[in-house]
């Protein structure tokens, strides 16, 4: 075992722990893609022959403790291989690989909603003729999804292709490089900026050798021409990069300098926009397909390939962290009155947990707003200042006086102010039931009384009583023996985020003049 220490671009010194085996067999594990989930779960996926083809396999790490049990992913006859694995704001888990099961290798893709206890069927997201393989999954700050991908377009010819999901639909596939050599191995990320990187290695025919490239887009185009990261006259591929809490990107590759393929890294600072020299994580010998991952810790988590084993190392914590984050929001009315559904007066509640994951004292505001639709200005709550100290956490209550409110349908959300220093702005701002998603057909009660109103609302909050939104049902006269009410619950995409709000699809009411 050994411990590597990394010097890094803030002069601070980054201890790894000793490496460690996840796999441990007789089979070949190979091509590892590593994640952490909100509830703080490392989640490792990889392709392993344990039943002659090659599917994927998984196991877990709750903060103690691996899984017990390896859980397979996948049932085909087929090689199900190189998967990439996210957990998106909506609370769902999205799982991109690259399978040959229909006689060519396409892109799939897998969902979770549950936290991974159960997946959705297969999807494909690619049809072309040709190899598709090798995706790359991440989402940005605006909640769109990006999938990137390598395509065989001739025996001397693969070039990136990448196609996006909205929320309802997914896009058309575009093309990234147009090289007259090959493009391989993609990892895709963003920044807390709103910009999405893309690198992969890129073959030389003049050197003979595979470096480093990478493309950025801005929201609105991409950058012009592919830049050049590495320049070692060896083989360096597969990267896998991120963003730290700290601002910092980091890029970890595999690379056969010295003649045995170790890992190497190169990390960028934001500031300066510079980066630093390439420089050795860890050399055990045949070490492949590298992946990456920041923690809500502060750490760094690196997963690949040995021996046909899957090991991890964890970096030590990083230094000079700036992060405040709203972990979770409660909604409720008085007693009588679901959330969902309360007459104009009744008042609302709202808790909001507020925790300082940083590494220094911080001083803040948590405001609470209501939006009755999307894009409309926001109702202002209430805003709370407070002090945290590095680690704690406390619980904010805020109280809707509704007296004045106009009708209509409401969501309600938190926002913490950005502090000095902060990179990690995706968890300060929070929406209530931003989580859960459903689709119910239209009911319509052209003409019902009093008892008759209340049958579909205890249905209605049955079925809409997780999203913990505050939709507020102010309804003129409850008395009228001709109340006209509809409602439907449309489908909440994943949430999108402008400069501070979340915006989300909720529960409509429609109610008479």
């Amino acid at each position: 075992m050994i411990i590597i220490v990394v010097i890094g671009l803030f002069n601070s010194a980054f201890v790894w722990a000793p490496e460690e085996q996840i796999t441990d067999d007789d089979f070949w594990d190979t091509n590892p893609c590593v994640m952490q989930t909100r509830n703080g779960t490392i989640w490792v996926v990889w392709s392993s022959d344990h039943f002659a083809s090659y599917d994927l396999f998984c196991k877990t790490y709750n903060g103690s403790s691996w899984s017990t049990e390896t859980r397979r992913l996948t049932w085909h006859s087929g090689f199900e291989d190189d998967p990439s694995i996210i957990e998106t704001q909506d609370g769902k888990i999205w799982l991109v690989y690259q399978s040959d099961r229909n006689g060519n290798y396409d892109i799939f893709c897998m969902i979770s909603s549950d936290g991974g206890l159960s997946w959705s069927s297969s999807f494909q997201l690619t049809y072309d003729l040709r190899h598709d393989s090798a995706p790359s999954i991440t989402q940005n700050l605006d909640g769109k999804i990006w999938v990137v991908w390598q395509r065989k377009y001739t025996a001397s010819n693969n070039d990136l292709v990448y196609r996006t999901y909205d929320g309802s639909s997914w896009s058309a596939e575009a093309r990234l490089t147009e090289s007259s050599t090959w493009d391989m191995s993609p990892s895709i990320t963003w920044t807390y900026n709103g910009t999405v990187w893309v690198f992969w290695s890129l073959y030389n025919l003049t050197g003979s050798q595979y470096d480093l490239f990478y493309k950025t887009y801005n929201g609105s185009s991409w950058s012009a021409e592919p830049a050049r990261l590495t320049t070692d006259p060896d083989w360096d591929s597969f990267p896998s990069a991120i963003q730290c809490v700290d601002g910092t990107m980091w890029v970890v590759w595999s690379s056969d300098r010295g003649g045995k393929y170790s890992l190497y890294y190169k990390t960028y600072n934001m500031s300066t926009m510079a980066w630093s020299s390439d420089a050795l994580l860890l050399k055990l010998g045949y070490d492949y397909t590298p992946s990456a991952t920041g923690t809500k810790d502060r750490r760094i988590w690196v997963v690949w390939e040995t021996g046909f084993d899957i090991y991890y190392t964890i970096s030590d914590e990083i230094n000079s962290v700036h992060d405040v984050a709203l972990t979770d929001i409660i909604v409720w009315a008085s007693s009588g009155f679901s959330p969902t559904w309360v007459p104009r007066g009744v008042p609302i509640y709202i808790n909001v947990t507020v925790e300082n994951q940083g590494t220094f004292n911080e001083t803040f505001d948590v405001s609470v707003y209501a939006e009755n639709n999307v894009g409309d200005e926001p109702i202002d709550i209430g805003t709370q200042n407070i002090f945290l100290t590095v680690g704690a956490n406390t619980t904010l209550s805020f109280t809707w006086d509704t007296s004045d409110t106009p009708y209509g349908t409401y969501y309600i959300g938190a926002e913490a102010t950005m502090v000095l220093g902060e990179y990690d702005t995706a968890d300060n701002i929070i929406m209530a039931g931003s989580k859960i998603g459903g689709i119910c057909v239209p009911i319509r009660q052209p003409h019902v009384s009093i008892l008759d109103l209340l049958a579909p609302i205890a249905s209605a909050t049955l079925a809409t009583a997780a999203l913990g939104i505050a939709a507020i049902g102010f309804f003129k006269t409850l008395m009228s023996p001709r109340l006209r009410w509809s409602w439907h619950l449309s489908r909440v995409p994943p949430a999108k985020y402008t400069k501070t709000k979340w915006l989300a699809t909720a529960i409509s009411n429609n109610y008479p003049e």
